[in-house]
């Protein structure tokens, strides 16, 4: 009973630690503006506990944010980031979005119509992804998906 309970206060112990670094590195996102560092800082959290998927997502979305900064290396780790996260994850329709809006940034077109005819079918009702397949669509001269969006 006491080796039981000494296993529990050990893996409390570590899961406490291992969330607190992830919320550390999501305060100095926010403090900082440093997105592109902060995604480096969360690797060691990843590292830690890699079935963990949130933390890809957050990963991905901080290598988002530095992408829409300019940074192109950043937004080629977010696609590959994404691509992890929903190879593990493939229902959530959020991260099909950011992840064609990355592949769109790059000019990666056609894979960015696809992840994003991906995130409306996960997620129909919502007007914002049909608007963003409507004007990838229409980019691609797919006037009938553009249309039907």
């Amino acid at each position: 009973m006491v080796a039981l309970w000494l296993v529990l206060l050990i893996s409390g112990f570590w899961s406490s630690r291992i969330y607190n670094d992830y919320v550390n590195v999501l305060l100095y996102a926010i403090r900082s503006n440093d997105f592109r560092g902060a995604a480096a800082q969360l690797q060691p959290v990843i590292d830690a506990d890699p079935a963990l998927n949130l933390t890809y997502k957050e990963q991905g979305f901080l290598l988002g944010l530095a992408a829409n900064d300019g940074d192109q290396d950043a937004a080629r780790e977010g696609i590959a980031v994404y691509q992890q996260f929903v190879s593990r994850e493939p229902d959530y329709a959020i991260v099909w979005a950011n992840l064609a809006a990355l592949q769109w940034g790059l000019g990666e077109r056609d894979a960015a119509f696809q992840s994003m005819q991906r995130a409306v079918t996960l997620a129909p009702e919502s007007w914002q992804l049909a608007v963003n397949l409507a004007q990838y669509a229409d980019a691609l001269s797919k006037t009938d998906i553009a249309q039907q969006a």
